[in-house]
């Protein structure tokens, strides 16, 4: 059994500020509790029958306090057709949600909102549909409420982890550092068993794809008019196409198209 964990950092417990805007001693201590978050989900995994367990850092973790068993990938993703499952822990909503806490989508100051064949997807979505084109399922999710509802509507019988209930962009409601863990220590095993009875399977829609990105800048859009593929539909959204969701993931722009950098 072999498992790939997705991190973030902005829905972990007791984080509702941006890194940027946390002193250094919050910022630090806000990557403690997601180390933690994480570890506490291969914990879950191990002991429920996970063998290896593979962990992509999107945020700084704090490096030491890993758990020892972890596989740590860095940079770019390590995700292929050997995993059995997909976990996503310190998950957010996608932008444009209203109760969720520190909700955006990849570039929380330049993308609005992305619509991948008629329907806003976030980062939740868009990576699990990348895994679900290899046949690798999402079966675990912990983050905020908002996060965790977002997700049970692409996949309903995905094992989920509320740790916060958003009030706002910046504020919420959040169990102890200690009860959360013990929350995501749980499902975790849970979902891992569950991928063991053979109860979930991926689902990815069929393509072909055609995914728009709508700014807040215009001269964002203006600009990503420079990438190969790229069309302009209004003055802040573009339009970028493929036959198949392995090449639209790697498309080698999107990075940049997301955060509005490399132009």
């Amino acid at each position: 059994m072999k498992v790939y964990i997705v991190q973030d950092g902005e829905g972990v417990a007791c984080v509702t500020q941006w890194a940027g805007k946390m002193n250094p001693g919050r910022l630090n201590e806000a990557n403690i509790l997601m180390t933690k978050e994480v570890n506490a989900a291969v914990e879950g995994a191990l002991e429920a029958g996970a063998d290896e367990v593979y962990v992509q850092e999107s945020h700084h973790f704090a490096l030491e306090l890993l758990h020892d068993d972890i596989k740590l990938v860095q940079g770019a993703s390590a995700m292929d057709d050997s995993f059995d499952a997909q976990f996503f822990i310190g998950q957010h909503a996608m932008s444009m949600t209203e109760d969720g806490i520190l909700s955006h989508t990849f570039c929380h100051a330049g993308v609005r909102q992305m619509i991948l064949n008629g329907k806003p997807i976030g980062e939740f979505g868009w990576r699990a549909v990348f895994a679900a084109s290899m046949g690798v399922p999402s079966v675990f999710i912990s983050g905020d409420e908002a996060a965790c509802r977002e997700a049970v509507k692409m996949q309903e019988n995905i094992v989920t982890a509320p740790v916060k209930k958003g009030l706002g962009l910046h504020s919420g409601v959040s169990l102890s550092p200690v009860k959360a863990r013990n929350l995501i220590k749980v499902k975790a095993a849970e979902a891992i068993k569950r991928t063991i009875a053979g109860e979930f399977k991926a689902c990815c829609p069929s393509g072909p794809y055609e995914l728009l990105i709508e700014y807040y800048n215009p001269l964002v859009a203006e600009r990503a008019l420079n990438h190969a593929g790229v069309t302009r539909l209004d003055a802040t959204t573009i339009k970028y196409c493929a036959e198949d969701f392995n090449s639209m993931f790697k498309f080698r722009n999107f990075s940049a198209l997301i955060h509005g950098i490399g132009f």
